[in-house]
């Protein structure tokens, strides 16, 4: 027999009952009792037991959240305290799975139960001591948090339960307050409420929870009045925004001994802290702002010594740890730093005081092939690792935190290097400008050619060729495609640039072909217009007419049948372009007096082989047809490619040999005339290799 009643339970479970056994019906459908199965009874039943339903939680844990309390102290006044420490929030679903929500409140909006079960801060106020704030142990801090907008019943429409969505939370603390240089344990007698408005959960970065309705007055352990009021709350849970710029620029002007300067741009990641949970007015002037930390930064560049690596000094000590602040120009509303993305609109000043490590690991021994051969097999000279002592102040006004597009840092100040025994070197950071986030536009090139010329142990030279797909950076000086700035000073605006991406592949005498580039240098180059005709623009196409002088520091890894060689040194290929990305048929090639550059073996010994030449075409020149009256046809294919010549075979596994076809130029290509009666000819273009 079973109780229809329990029918209406969603979650039920047939027991069996214990042998000797029966179950009594004393009094109702809800009392029930066990009876020996000996004795005489009316009836037996077995019986469906509802058990509760398990509902899912979701447990926040935050280990440095951030709160900021203002307290009005007799006989001191009103101070305010930034604390920090770990919290702890319970999320209880309505249901089995997380996101699962009811309407408790009927109120149309699906809500869940929070419980905050940990809070543990810490501050201190000047002449006060530590302050240490914690939940009460005797009552519990519970609160809700209920969607905004119904678009599914049953969940919570908000992130991640929902695409989108926004929710109100709040919660009701019971706390305690600890002043332990005056021995008080002070406490509140109402519920403390903080609200929050949310768009995802856990909150996001930066969002407070704030008090709303005033000072409330604190009790001590007797229940006593205190005479001290928490006029203001707010808590911050997940305080920390971390900005990562992978691709980030700097321009860095050294002063040698002697007092020669030089510019050396270099690119790297670059990683900033920023504690939104420190909004807060430190210097009392009416403006808000955070503090900001530099976490990585990891630049190289070449330079006319070597190899110049620049990064975050390690700490500790403490006093080298690169601090900043991010400070908004006017003060719309409370609680907030006003500047995008936070608030509509608004500027910010902000700055870093940078220490840095700078390394120039070794220099390139007179007439050296590569960094391993020295002169008298003398290891070759070191310069070591330099820091500053003093501070590198960055500057910039931001027009969004994380800096946009282009927004650029500025130092000016001339800061000593020391070197490892912290003795001044005389060398000297003049000026640095950094760009987190440049405009950097992308060069695919899926069809690039390279070729380069060996030298093999025995004297003798090979050219190996390979076809495959490159990638070029640009980075420029400016918030658009074609900002660029004069920075060596010759009256010629430039713009860095980087090949990113090498993967050429072909057949050889040798065996098969891999080259490629080196994953860890950076193989860097620059775009440097022939004329300065506009101020603060690339005088190149598409940006504004004009030519320019380009070249790139290739850092080279080769694979030839099997074997593996690379460059410690960079080789340098350079051309004129008329435009950005290279036109087809445009060539970088090794200048004339290059010396040769020794490849070594994975170990970074001498391999026995030399690169001599080197020639790279990212986009190169393709044959068209043009078919014309009468079956008369031209073969034509664009300028400049001046250095190409055109071949013919009677089939394509024939002997190929120089058309003797006159070309003409029309319409910004080269072109020659076929004649239809000299038979089926098959037609090349290659490269006059140098």
């Amino acid at each position: 027999m079973r109780f229809p009643f329990l029918r209406s339970f969603p979650h039920r479970r047939l027991f069996k009952l214990p042998a000797g056994l029966r179950l009594l019906l004393l009094s109702g459908p809800a009392l029930l009792a066990l009876w020996p199965a000996h004795a005489a009874l009316a009836a037996s039943f077995d019986l469906a037991v509802p058990l509760a339903p398990v509902l899912a939680e979701q447990r926040d844990v935050f280990a440095a959240t951030r709160a900021l309390l203002e307290l009005n102290i007799p006989g001191v006044g009103t101070r305010q305290v930034l604390m920090g420490g770990p919290s702890e929030v319970v999320v209880r679903f309505a249901g089995p799975n997380q996101g699962d929500a009811r309407d408790a409140d009927r109120d149309g909006l699906d809500d869940v139960d929070l419980e905050m079960v940990r809070l543990e801060l810490r501050g201190s106020i000047a002449g006060i001591g530590p302050v240490i704030l914690r939940l009460d142990p005797t009552r519990p801090t519970v609160g809700q948090m209920e969607e905004t907008a119904n678009k599914a019943a049953g969940v919570l429409d908000l992130p991640p339960f929902s695409a989108t969505g926004t929710a109100d939370s709040f919660f009701d603390v019971f706390f305690e307050v600890e002043l332990p240089n005056r021995g008080l344990v002070l406490h509140n007698q109402s519920a403390l409420r903080v609200e929050a408005s949310l768009a995802q959960t856990p909150p996001e970065v930066g969002r407070h929870f704030l008090s709303r309705l005033g000072c409330i007055r604190l009790l001590d352990a007797s229940n006593a009045d205190s005479g001290i009021d928490l006029c203001k709350a707010r808590h911050t849970p997940n305080p920390f925004e971390k900005d990562a710029f992978a691709h980030t620029l700097a321009h860095l002007t050294i002063e040698w001994p002697g007092g020669s300067q030089e510019t050396v741009v270099a690119v790297g990641p670059t990683e900033i802290n920023v504690d939104l949970g420190q909004t807060f007015d430190f210097d009392s002037d009416g403006l808000e702002s955070v503090p900001t930390q530099i976490t990585r930064l990891e630049l190289k560049g070449w330079s006319s010594l070597g190899l110049l690596s620049v990064r975050r000094h390690p700490t500790p000590p403490f006093e080298f740890v690169s601090f900043g602040e991010i400070e908004e120009l006017a003060n719309t509303q409370p609680d907030r730093l006003d500047v995008p993305p936070f608030a509509p609109s608004g500027l910010a000043d902000s700055f870093f005081d940078v220490f840095v490590e700078v390394d120039v690991p070794v220099l390139r021994p007179p007439g050296a092939r590569s960094l391993a051969e020295a002169p008298s097999g003398e290891a070759p000279p070191r310069l070591g690792t330099l820091h500053n002592n003093q501070a590198l102040r960055l500057n910039a006004t931001l027009r969004h935190k994380p800096p946009g597009p282009g927004e650029m840092y500025l130092a000016t100040q001339r800061i000593q290097l020391f070197d490892t025994n912290n003795k001044p070197t005389n060398i000297f950071l003049v000026r640095e400008k950094h760009t987190p986030h440049p405009i950097i536009e992308v060069d695919p090139f899926p069809e690039a050619v390279g070729h380069v010329l060996l030298q093999l142990p025995d004297g003798s030279q090979q050219w190996i060729t390979g076809r495959g797909p490159a990638k070029l950076h640009a980075y420029f000086d400016g918030a658009t495609e074609g900002s660029a700035q004069d920075d060596d000073g010759d009256g010629r605006e430039e713009v860095l640039t980087e090949l990113v991406g090498l993967e050429l592949s072909g057949g050889s005498p040798l065996g098969r072909v891999q080259i490629g580039l080196r994953n860890d240098l950076p193989s860097l180059g620059q775009i440097e217009e022939q004329q300065g005709n506009t101020a603060g623009t690339l005088d190149l196409d598409p940006f504004k007419p004009g030519l320019a002088d380009s070249f790139f520091d290739v850092f080279f890894e080769i694979e030839v049948g099997g074997q593996v060689w690379h460059t410690d040194l960079p080789a340098r290929l350079q051309t004129v372009l008329t435009h950005k990305p290279a036109a087809p048929g445009e060539v970088f090639v090794s200048p004339a007096d290059e010396k040769p550059l020794e490849l070594l073996d994975a170990s970074g010994k001498p391999s026995g082989h030399s690169l001599l030449r080197a020639v790279f075409i990212p986009n190169p020149s393709r044959l068209e047809v043009v078919r014309g009256a009468g079956g008369q046809a031209e073969l034509c294919w664009p300028l400049p490619s001046l250095d190409y010549l055109l071949q013919s075979a009677a089939s394509p596994a024939g002997a190929w040999e120089d058309s003797g076809l006159p070309a003409t130029v029309k319409d910004g290509r080269h072109c020659v005339s076929l004649d239809p009666r000299s038979g089926t000819r098959f037609f090349r273009l290659i490269k006059r290799l140098p």
